[in-house]
């Protein structure tokens, strides 16, 4: 175990097969966040009988996972923001997916020498909202930024050299 201290200065957030747009532009979206949260987790209670007495205790079979929220740039051609848009018009009109359809992000946690330290899986992912693009004309290095909330099924954490299956 490293007694070093973590200093990820770069998250890239991959997410393959975004339903609602076309093909081309749904292959594959990379987010260059700036910011995120990795979502907590709460076990789940459940009430058990035990020697005629109900007690509530924590399961470890029921995990709740918290909603998952990113800052992410807009790219140049604001083709990142228009897939994730199509996406939110896509599931607002509650068209079903294929059984086989579901969607896994990556988020790929960098140090300052762009080396991957930690990869995080997220399991069966939907868009829950996608924020306002603020368009400003200020002088000065002025970025255009956007915030997704997404909820899931669940994520897994992974070492850079581990194979996810």
């Amino acid at each position: 175990m490293s007694i070093n201290k973590a200093v990820p200065t770069n998250f890239e957030l991959s997410i393959p097969d975004i339903p609602g747009g076309t093909t081309e532009e749904t292959e594959q979206v990379l987010l260059q966040l700036i910011e995120t949260v990795i979502p907590g987790m709460d076990i789940t209670p459940i009430d058990t009988h035990w020697m005629g007495v109900v007690a509530r205790r924590d399961s470890s079979v029921g995990i709740d996972f918290q909603s998952w929220s990113v800052t992410f740039f807009v790219d140049a051609d604001f083709g990142n923001w228009k897939t994730l848009h199509n996406w939110v018009k896509y599931a607002s009109e509650e068209q079903p997916l294929p059984e086989d359809h579901n969607i896994n992000m990556f988020l790929s946690v960098k140090n300052n020498f762009g080396e991957e330290v930690i990869r995080l899986l997220f399991l069966n992912v939907w868009i829950k909202s996608l924020g306002e693009v603020r368009l400003s004309s200020q002088e000065g290095d002025t970025y255009i930024q956007c915030n997704a909330t997404f909820e899931y099924s669940r994520y897994d954490v992974f070492a850079s050299e581990e194979e996810i299956v």
